[in-house]
């Protein structure tokens, strides 16, 4: 995510009052999960045992 955009979101969330402010590290490390899923699968290479003949 764009760096200012988070940064935006940390000053937003503190002026709405929340009890613990959000911290920029704590939202990226929320991101990562999602991240990993939305990158294409491992194609597994052919072998002898998994082709079909």
């Amino acid at each position: 995510m764009n760096e200012l955009y988070l940064k935006d979101l940390e000053n937003i969330s503190n002026q709405l009052g929340n009890s613990e402010p959000i911290k920029l590290s704590e939202i990226e490390k929320k991101q990562e999960p999602i991240e990993r899923k939305l990158r294409p699968p491992q194609i597994p290479k052919a072998t002898k045992k998994n082709l079909c003949v």
